[in-house]
């Protein structure tokens, strides 16, 4: 007979493996590892993704301007809250986040990756023009366009695991006008 651990363990083993950005960050939210236990596909989805991105060539810290991006445009107080939680964690200064939430940066990269991520956040997709502006654009490369892409797709699903789990007072005026 062989030892199985309980899924709980299980699930936490594999996000302790995600030192940058585990599931874990967002521990502090009641029932964000329990919410993603009721779906194991979900788990170890997110877990693959969120395991592949770190291995890329985004910083932690762009990785949450993208987030916080994603988070504003999405217009959840709560997600906002979360996810600003996670970029100070990750050495984000307020400073770096007010920029991020904006859709901005100081730095020229970090800049061009966040109106990126916001752009994909807004629409969803890139118009014919955006592709061609992206081709030209000195500062990001199109593999760096990609792992945008993907993380925008991380930050969408840790949001909606977020967004799902905000107290109800946090929820009833949970979208915002843009």
């Amino acid at each position: 007979l062989l030892y199985s651990p309980p899924r709980r363990v299980q699930i936490l083993a594999l996000y302790s493996q995600e030192p940058t950005m585990p599931a874990t960050d967002f521990a502090f939210i009641p029932g964000f590892l329990p919410a993603l236990q009721r779906s194991p596909a979900a788990v170890e989805a997110r877990g693959k993704l969120a395991h592949t991105i770190r291995e890329g060539r985004l910083t932690a810290r762009q990785r949450a301007q993208i987030a916080l991006v994603v988070a504003q445009e999405g217009g959840s107080d709560y997600c906002i809250w979360a996810q600003t939680s996670v970029a100070r964690h990750n050495g984000l200064g307020w400073e770096d986040i007010v920029f991020a939430a904006s859709g901005s940066a100081l730095d020229p990269r970090d800049a061009a990756i966040v109106r990126l991520a916001r752009e994909i956040a807004r629409t969803g997709c890139f118009s014919p023009m955006e592709v061609r502006a992206m081709a030209r654009d000195p500062l990001l490369k199109p593999d760096d366009v990609a792992e945008v892409v993907a993380n925008a797709a991380l930050a969408v699903l840790d949001n909606y695991m977020i967004q799902s789990l905000a107290p109800a007072e946090a929820r009833s005026g949970t979208r915002r006008a843009a």
